[in-house]
């Protein structure tokens, strides 16, 4: 058994993931297994209390040396979701931060799919712009600008996050079960080791 360090001094893990359905469901299972192993996993739900700042976590997120990344078709199309992604990537030196686990109705394997997570933050942009230009006051527009800016950097990245993940072996999510997420424990923990000098 690998010697580890008390929960207190070890790096952060972090969990970034959609909720509801199979990503929730894999989350849990993902937790309890680090847990049997004596790691913390970070996660919003219960690190994220009434009324905590959900932008301040995001960014917590992006910062993070070894991050899980529950990758969904509800995850590429959410706004929460990919700001997370946005933040860690701006944070630079994403493929030996992340640990991804892509499920099957994520579709980052094919151009045709690919484009339309293009697509549909092409359309989320665009329909920003139209609804902003129907307001006359221009007071109260600043945080609709922001989103837009967020939304088009989102836009940017895309493409290279798709790409990326579809070159990584990041294994199926049925043998990551299999297995008890054994080979996703031994990647975050050779990490772990690294960052501790272990």
């Amino acid at each position: 058994r690998t010697r580890r360090k008390p929960a207190s001094s070890q790096p952060e893990i972090f969990i970034s993931y959609s909720w509801g359905g199979e990503s929730a469901q894999t989350v849990d299972k993902i937790y309890d297994a680090f847990s049997q192993k004596g790691y913390t996993i970070i996660r919003d739900k219960e690190e994220l209390g009434y009324k905590g700042n959900i932008k301040e976590f995001m960014q917590r997120i992006g910062k993070g040396k070894c991050v899980i990344v529950v990758i969904s078709d509800k995850y590429l199309k959410s706004e929460i979701c990919m700001y997370e992604m946005l933040e860690i990537k701006n944070k630079g030196d994403v493929y030996a931060r992340i640990y991804p686990i892509v499920l099957k109705d994520a579709k980052i394997y094919d151009e045709i799919d690919r484009i339309d997570y293009l697509k549909y933050w092409d359309d989320k942009v665009d329909a920003l712009k139209k609804k902003i230009e129907t307001i006359r006051d221009p007071v109260g527009k600043v945080g609709v600008y922001e989103k837009i800016n967020q939304c088009a950097d989102i836009r940017r990245i895309i493409d290279d996050i798709t790409d990326m993940l579809r070159d990584m072996n990041t294994l199926t999510p049925e043998m990551h079960r299999g297995s008890n997420f054994e080979t996703l424990i031994q990647a975050v923990d050779s990490k772990m080791q690294e960052e501790t000098g272990d």
